[in-house]
């Protein structure tokens, strides 16, 4: 039941187009009226004369309730990408302040209403989070970005194994957004998390739930070819490629398009291709060794492509579907691609939660309809 009242049930702050809105919206509709806050859109006008140009259409607010452009915010989001320059870390670091100039906005928005529930993602909802508990709502967080304790020792581990790896030195926060991190999660009544690693993460001090996936229609030819799980950067898992390449003789790798190849020597390799589809592949390699949700993975959850690679990187899928492997073993993790290939193997399935999100809205709304009757 969709709702674009002012004070619709359910408050839901959006401070980027991302792929978790609309399915979360949806299982939001089905106990409840929601309003979404996305400054983020375009009038309808601007969508349909530009929808060819990919930062117009994933502006396109129909059929999210409430949501209403806000130029003011257009601006400083154009600003902000001048400002990068096409620079990696600043870019990390413009996502941040601007989802911490929409968590404001949405604040005084919030203590103009009453709604049950606030939802937010992280470094979004700080503000919002405090002006909804003055309320009496409840505030679950949507934690949909890296966790940055673990993201910074990891690559400077990393970095440290790797000292050519440049783009390892890059994604580092600040201090005070390390702190906004905790304090949002100390803030959050529940935690919705994408996979498993930040569900155990995250432990069971905190309620947990598991965000609803949206699947994409996609289809594929099999292939001989492999599909590595992002750009051939080392936080992904691009210094075994060499050795991989040497262990697989007639093998192409496919890889995302990146701003370097690293280690450099992979630029030059004749087997080594810039190509993010899955046409023509038959097996999705992830080796990142971090927490992390590759659209490569998502791809092959959608496709049943078999995966191959670190429990870190595939936290979407059920880990009894995924063939495991240590990434420093090159031969071992040969060996499961060329089996992959050979229809060997496993069919990948999703990772499910004890608890996802439309079981606990369920719970929620009905314990709030019980205290009012």
């Amino acid at each position: 039941m969709a709702g674009t009242a002012a004070h619709a049930d359910a408050f839901v702050i959006a401070p980027e187009p991302t792929d978790w809105l609309r399915p979360v919206v949806e299982a939001l509709e089905s106990v409840g009226t929601v309003r979404v806050f996305a400054p983020w859109a375009l009038p309808d006008l601007a969508v349909r004369l530009a929808g060819r140009v990919g930062f117009a259409r994933r502006r396109d607010v129909r059929g999210l309730p409430g949501a209403r452009p806000t130029g003011w915010f257009t601006a400083a989001e154009l600003a902000a990408r001048a400002y990068a320059g096409g620079k990696a870390a600043r870019a990390f670091a413009n996502r941040v302040r601007l989802r911490s100039l929409v968590d404001r906005a949405a604040a005084r928005e919030l203590d103009r209403e009453a709604p049950r529930l606030v939802i937010a993602p992280s470094f979004a909802a700080r503000s919002s989070f405090a002006a909804g508990r003055r309320n009496g709502a409840t505030c679950l967080l949507v934690e949909d970005m890296p966790d940055f304790d673990t993201l910074v020792d990891g690559l400077d581990t990393l970095a440290e194994r790797h000292p050519d790896a440049h783009f390892l030195r890059n994604h580092r926060p600040r201090s005070k957004d390390h702190a906004r991190q905790r304090a949002e999660r100390w803030q959050a009544h529940a935690v919705a998390v994408r996979g498993r690693v930040a569900w155990h993460r995250l432990g069971a001090a905190k309620t947990r739930v598991q965000l609803p996936r949206a699947s994409t229609r996609t289809h594929r030819r099999p292939g001989p070819d492999v599909c590595f799980a992002g750009p051939a950067l080392a936080r992904a898992g691009s210094t075994h490629l060499q050795g991989l390449l040497d262990a697989l003789p007639g093998r192409t790798i496919r890889v995302r398009p990146g701003p370097c190849n690293e280690p450099a020597c992979l630029a030059d390799h004749p087997r080594l291709r810039v190509d993010p589809g899955l046409d023509g592949a038959g097996v999705v390699l992830s080796l990142g060794p971090l927490e992390s949700h590759p659209v490569a993975v998502a791809l092959a959850l959608d496709t049943r492509t078999p995966i191959v690679g670190t429990l870190a990187s595939t936290g979407l899928a059920d880990p009894r579907t995924v063939e495991v492997v240590d990434p420093r073993d090159a031969t071992a993790t040969a060996a499961a691609i060329e089996a992959a290939l050979a229809g060997r193997g496993r069919v990948p399935r999703p990772w499910t939660a004890p608890l996802t999100l439309r079981a606990w809205l369920r719970a929620q709304y009905s314990r709030a309809s019980s205290v009012t009757a």
